[in-house]
């Protein structure tokens, strides 16, 4: 039976509000040409935020570990079309309207490039390779390739989750050591092939089958190799071997910590039962499309009406949430439900004629 894990969903949002600050007050001021600072073109910087929010990029490897646990609940004993009927109802809704969002705000921003054509199409389709109407999305495009694989298992099922998960470890592992002998990808190879994030995916699912009681010796031998590599992905990433500073400690402290919620929230899913942090946990996924666009735009607009840049980023963010909220309450229902009916009346007329012939 599927569980829900109230103080993951707590952690989400924790997590899209950390990639928030990190976009639209750190990157925003400090590269100015960035995405995030061609919508929002701080005059200054952001009072606190723009000098601490630096770690919150490590909200996209959280997302990775909570994505492995939650697939691996829902997936693990529905079919593949369920699984992927479940999946397209649950990524389209908030795309379909926070990308047409971000075309009108980079419009209204002057922060719209040329060939943004392309861009928006493949937002609104979920390629896994870019360019996209947001570079947010490209985290989508890691997501939909662990959703093929996990699609791919649900059709067969005579291999076990488990060994999906060692297999998706020593693919990390491959990364890894390849990455420390020399050798460079470029970020679409890394992301198409899962090549860098797998043992976070990885590392969610060894959780999940350990939270089950379904952890076997595999399990207990690739947890903390998939763990190593997770943190391993860290340290190259912020070069704290180069130097040891916050920007560079900050991240791998956070993930680490937020590893160990993660497990509690697992070992205490039954005795956390919490409304407010289901609610939270609903608008994370509409928040993290539209937080870089919707905030930055809005911090821009009260910026020239005159206000703060302090109070221009608080209020741009909070308006950023309240969207969220308002997709997540009255937009992603209704869509989702559409696409269900549709993709199932799609599925059970393909199943007729297969039968006629």
């Amino acid at each position: 039976m599927k569980k829900y894990y109230n103080l993951i969903d707590l952690l989400r949002f924790v997590a899209a509000t950390l990639v928030l600050v990190h976009h639209v007050a750190s990157k925003a001021w400090h590269h100015p040409d960035s995405f995030p600072g061609l919508i929002t073109h701080l005059p200054e910087p952001v009072p606190f935020f723009s000098n601490f929010g630096q770690p919150g990029w490590v909200g996209v490897e959280i997302f990775f570990v909570i994505s492995g646990i939650v697939i691996a609940n829902s997936a693990f004993d529905r079919t593949a079309t369920q699984f992927v009927i479940g999946r397209a109802s649950r990524l389209y809704p908030s795309v379909w309207v926070c990308a047409p969002l971000a075309l009108f705000l980079l419009v209204l921003t002057g922060a719209l490039e040329s060939g943004w054509q392309a861009g928006f199409l493949k937002s609104m389709v979920l390629l896994p390779k870019g360019p996209w109407i947001d570079p947010v999305f490209w985290t989508l495009g890691v997501e939909t390739i662990f959703y093929v694989v996990i699609t791919m298992w649900t059709l067969q099922k005579r291999v076990s989750i488990e060994v999906v998960a060692v297999f998706l470890t020593a693919w990390s592992g491959v990364w890894v050591f390849l990455t420390l002998s020399g050798v460079e990808f470029s970020s679409s190879i890394e992301r198409i092939s899962l090549l860098r994030f797998a043992a976070f995916f990885a590392l969610g699912i060894l959780m999940w089958l350990w939270s089950e009681k379904r952890a076997t010796r595999l399990t207990w031998m690739a947890g903390p190799f998939a763990l190593c590599l997770c943190i391993a992905e860290l340290i190259l990433k912020t070069e704290v071997y180069k130097s040891i500073n916050y920007d560079s400690v900050a991240p791998i402290a956070i993930w680490i910590a937020s590893f160990f919620v993660m497990i509690y929230s697992l070992a205490n899913a039954a005795a956390i039962r919490s409304g407010w942090m289901t609610n939270l946990g609903r608008l994370t996924y509409p928040l993290y499309l539209c937080h870089t666009t919707v905030a930055g735009a809005v911090t821009y607009g009260l910026i020239i009406l005159g206000f703060s840049v302090l109070y221009a980023f608080l209020i741009g963010s909070a308006t950023a949430i309240a969207l969220a909220w308002a997709i997540a309450k009255f937009w992603e229902p209704v869509v989702a439900s559409a696409i269900k009916r549709s993709l199932g009346r799609a599925t059970a007329m393909l199943a007729r004629a297969e039968r006629a012939a």
